[in-house]
């Protein structure tokens, strides 16, 4: 399984100079930009924390190529959210991402919840890389 830990940098400072519903706005172009991107590379968003976006590789069907294709979503999210601020009345963005890739736990129905999820034992390490 690999798994994309993404976050906007600066999004604390970022939102706390701006409009609480064009913060809205931004985080809500900004997910759905995620979305689109990490689909495009045959992974799915696991869950947004915050501005951060976690997305997985490998379940419910794993394939070879599945670390190679979530860092090319990486880099397509970075570029595609340096693209949104220039949209965005020329608000400068920039993303950080780190992938980690190995056996993870995925767990389908916890808590009460019909989704699956997973746990990347070194997830924790790949988002403060």
């Amino acid at each position: 399984m690999s798994v994309l830990f993404a976050d906007l940098v600066g999004f604390t400072s970022l939102s706390d100079s701006r409009d609480p519903e064009d913060v809205r706005d931004l985080l809500t172009r900004y997910f759905e930009t995620s979305r689109e991107v990490v689909g495009r590379y045959g992974g799915t968003v696991d869950k947004f924390i915050g501005d951060a976006v976690v997305a997985v590789w490998g379940t419910p069907t794993a394939h070879e190529d599945d670390a190679e294709r979530a860092v090319r979503a990486g880099f397509d999210l970075t570029d595609a959210v340096a693209a949104l601020g220039k949209q965005m009345n020329g608000t400068p963005l920039a993303l950080r991402a780190a992938v980690g890739s190995g056996q993870a736990a995925v767990v389908i129905g916890a808590a009460g919840h019909n989704a699956a999820t997973a746990v990347l034992r070194d997830l924790g390490v790949s988002a403060r890389s």
